[in-house]
């Protein structure tokens, strides 16, 4: 009996291995795609960060092709918050409270906001958990996701129900439930980190006046908005939403111009720093317009009325929206594909995204897709990149725009293509053929 129960802590524990262990590589994403260090989140706690992990995993799963979170569960596995076992990822399969504990708080260690190595698992209190989830749930209590008091009714072999989660992630979020006034000092301090890193570049090589004298301009241009933020208020947003968006694509274009030119590396990395804080300042901005927007559910009466602000929380930050047909399903029991989803939303829009980065190469062939344009990329190795192209693609060519629909006349052309974690392109700048 012994041996049997050893047998079966084995097998979990498996499934809990990085998933660029269990599965093959995604022959239609990641191929050759390169990522780099992911930023914290503004709402992360007040104690010292960790190494980020910078690791990013190529994964597949053959049990999700006909999935409605299959976009999500790759993009979640891809960032390693989920794994699978043996090339499958069991996305209908219930998740227990406990799993729901150690997938929270490996998002918040990817993030470097907690360091497991520093947790202690002393407490008797956690002698009801298994041995091996004790430190997740020890970290849970330290970063508060639960409460010392609610440890006693916790049950980690149970199934986590939907009003639950809600619970959970409202507290990672980390606001007052009854305080959503516009914290314009908080995002005035984003902007300053943005500064900084734009300030603080290393020199350029000779021959990069335009791409310094780009700099210099986004530095004058947020500075300006700084300015504008100490005296903003609610009727604001709208354009200050519209700057943030216009800044983003000069940014981008210094990132193409960067690329070109062959700049070191090291500043193309502080460059993509600065674009995915850029890009997280707009969806701060985008939450506070929209946080007055409907967060009622067709089955609100069928929730704890104490856990209620939190659904509402949840759904306001688009981290749990609901079912199609209005109802939010308090009691059911979370399935892994939700989880999935979750957790993908929640790092995209809390944590922040994973950093903005570049590549150049050879356009080689164009696709046409439902939503756009899959474009492949090859680089001077020959190694092949894939990208998505959408109306939302900005396409340069001599400092002019062109439509993603002209791309087919620059097969074969230089290209400099700015991506995120998805292959989704925001910039394509054409060199020469």
């Amino acid at each position: 009996m012994k041996k049997i129960a050893i047998l079966v802590l084995l097998a979990f524990l498996v499934s809990l291995l990085p998933a660029a262990a269990l599965a093959k590589p995604d022959p239609d994403k990641a191929k050759g795609n390169k990522w780099v260090q992911q930023q914290p989140g503004k709402n992360a706690k007040e104690q010292s960060k960790v190494k980020r992990d910078r690791s990013y995993n190529a994964v597949a799963f053959d049990d999700i092709y006909d999935s409605w979170a299959n976009h999500y569960i790759n993009k979640a596995a891809r960032k390693g918050l989920v794994v699978g076992y043996m090339g499958k990822y069991q996305p209908n399969k219930p998740v227990t409270n406990l799993e729901l504990i150690v997938m929270l708080v490996r998002a918040l260690e990817k993030d470097g906001q907690i360091d497991l190595d520093e947790v202690s698992t002393g407490s008797k209190d956690l002698r009801k958990i298994p041995s091996w989830g004790q430190v997740y749930v020890a970290a849970a209590l330290d970063y508060g996701i639960i409460k010392p008091g609610e440890l006693k009714d916790f049950n980690p072999n149970q199934g986590c129900k939907r009003y639950q989660v809600a619970l959970y992630v409202a507290r990672i979020l980390d606001q007052d439930a009854d305080n959503e006034d516009i914290d314009f000092d908080e995002l005035s301090d984003d902007v300053e980190d943005i500064i900084d890193i734009l300030e603080g570049l290393d020199d350029l090589e000779d021959g990069n006046d335009e791409i310094q004298d780009s700099i210099d301009s986004l530095i004058e241009d947020l500075q300006d908005f700084n300015d504008r933020l100490s005296d903003a208020d609610e009727s604001d947003l709208a354009d200050l939403i519209a700057e943030v968006k216009e800044m983003a694509a000069l940014l981008d274009e210094i990132i193409a111009d960067a690329e070109e030119e062959d700049i070191d590396e090291d500043i193309l990395d502080e460059l993509g720093d600065a674009a995915q804080k850029v890009s997280s300042l707009r969806k701060a901005l985008r939450a506070y317009k929209d946080r007055d927007r409907d967060d009622s559910f067709v089955d609100e009466d069928q929730c704890p009325y104490e856990y209620l602000m939190h659904i509402k929380k949840v759904k306001r930050f688009r981290i749990m929206v609901g079912d199609l047909d209005g109802r939010f399903s308090p009691m059911r029991v979370v399935k892994r594909d939700e989880i999935a989803t979750l957790l993908s939303r929640l790092t995209d829009q809390i944590f922040g995204e994973f950093d903005i980065t570049s590549t150049r190469g050879t356009l080689d062939a164009i696709e046409s897709t439902e939503d756009g344009y899959v474009i492949t990329v090859l680089d001077k190795d020959g190694e092949e990149y894939f990208f998505n192209v959408s109306d939302d693609t900005r396409i340069l060519y001599n400092k002019k725009t062109l439509s993603a629909d002209d791309l087919e006349d620059y097969l074969g052309y230089e290209i400099v293509v700015v991506y995120d974690v998805d292959d989704d392109a925001s910039t394509i700048k054409i060199i020469k053929a």
